[in-house]
């Protein structure tokens, strides 16, 4: 119970949507990035206005972003690493999390489709969309309850762990597999049990491809990763780089 107290002090819809305004600039940067780099002409030239707006936006909103995120936004245009770059745009499942957890979004997307990028226009943060008031979105930001919150991390768990173990050993361990997924549909975190396994767009998780294996793995870490902050003692914008999402 005095975890609870802690963290019921410490977490409010203003410190989610503040979070999510820190993610969500990652996410842009990412995305500027591949337009920077993949890009010319006119196309390239929109992007680098993008970069410059976001850049405003950081220096003006630093106190919304994770140390880490101060960072990569601080790097000089076009000279983030690979990996830097598809690890922030991934970073737009944890995103809608946060949203969902605000009230800003209604629901967390299925386990089996990918974010949408449009999410992004729901906060003030510089996008390639129209962007929206911060006081229309704090005005009407709701932190869901703490039972939602660990309801949902318990689920991310879950299909984190799916994807772990499609990595590691469930082709040889279908039986324990199996008595997940049955207990899982029991406790409505999945909607049907396909093939003995966790579904997957109509088909058995363990009939996942590399490519297929590759997406639901980060969408379900990202997820997770969300919740876990959400669920912590004590969340703040710096300890968002340190959450473990053990399995």
């Amino acid at each position: 119970m005095a975890a609870s107290t802690k963290r019921d002090a410490a977490l409010s819809a203003k410190t989610v949507v503040d979070r999510s305004r820190g993610v969500a600039a990652l996410y842009v940067r990412s995305r500027i990035e591949g337009g920077v780099k993949y890009s010319s002409g006119d196309s390239k030239g929109r992007w680098t206005a993008l970069a410059r707006r976001l850049d405003g936006w950081t220096r003006e909103n630093g106190s919304a972003l994770s140390p880490k995120e101060k960072k990569l936004l601080g790097k000089a245009l076009g000279t983030w690493t690979e990996r830097a770059t598809i690890d922030a745009n991934w970073r737009l499942e944890a995103l809608g999390v946060l949203l969902w957890a605000a009230s800003l979004k209604r629901t967390i997307d299925r386990w089996d489709v990918a974010t949408k990028s449009a999410i992004v226009a729901m906060l003030d943060t510089p996008s390639p969309a129209p962007v929206v008031d911060l006081a229309s979105v704090l005005a009407r930001a709701k932190l869901r309850s703490e039972e939602a919150l660990e309801r949902a991390r318990d689920t991310a768990e879950l299909w984190h762990w799916r994807a772990n173990t499609a990595q590691a050993w469930s082709r040889r361990s279908p039986a324990i597999v199996k008595d997940a997924a049955e207990a899982a549909l029991v406790r409505g975190d999945i909607k049907r049990v396909v093939g003995g396994d966790f579904p997957w767009r109509k088909k058995p998780f363990a009939e996942l491809n590399d490519d297929q294996l590759s997406e639901a793995h980060s969408i379900a870490v990202e997820r997770h990763y969300a919740l876990e902050w959400l669920t912590d003692e004590r969340p703040s914008h710096a300890s968002w780089d340190s959450i473990s999402t053990d399995t």
